[in-house]
């Protein structure tokens, strides 16, 4: 992906949007502005970076995401759901068959549930909640870019809390 990937977006708030590769698929990337937000405000090569680690930071993390969506029951939630919404296969036993045609076997396995997983879209949201000057977002930038959490929480702490602290505080755990 690049800056040249990306195009001005269309209504609901997006400013941007590209196509990238995430899990082997392609991913809807989508740059999100508060309705207060000048579009100005945010010009892609600026905020590009971000944007970039945020797609690999999904990419990289897929096996932590796949564990915590094991862990909470997503499996069951997925057999559930083809066994609820699935055609009953009349010649082969365990098989559903979904409104789309593909098949599904019952029970799930781990494997199976882990490889059918995909992700069509990442947005990122930009609004003017934050209220520091250049050289804190400077700082801030830096943290994350160098994965330095630490440092970062130590910033984020002398900050009032709002949603962008939140967004910001939660992407070590991506």
């Amino acid at each position: 992906m690049s800056i040249r990937d990306f195009s001005r977006g269309n209504g609901d708030n997006i400013a941007f949007t590209a196509l990238t590769d995430v899990w082997g698929g392609e991913t809807q990337l989508n740059i999100v502005l508060d309705g207060d937000t000048p579009r100005g405000s945010h010009t892609i090569e600026k905020i590009y970076p971000l944007l970039d680690k945020v797609a690999q930071t999904v990419d990289v993390r897929r096996r932590k995401i796949e564990d915590a969506l094991l862990r909470d029951g997503w499996l069951e939630t997925a057999e559930d759901w083809a066994a609820e919404s699935g055609k009953v296969s009349k010649r082969e036993q365990g098989c559903y068959i979904m409104d789309n045609g593909d098949k599904v076997y019952l029970p799930l396995s781990e494997d199976d549930f882990c490889g059918s997983l995909a992700v069509e879209s990442i947005c990122v949201y930009f609004d003017d909640e934050l209220d520091i000057n250049e050289n804190e977002k400077e700082k801030i930038r830096l943290s994350i870019e160098g994965k330095n959490y630490s440092a970062l929480n130590n910033l984020l702490d002398k900050l009032q809390p709002c949603q962008a602290v939140s967004a910001i505080r939660s992407l070590p755990s991506l």
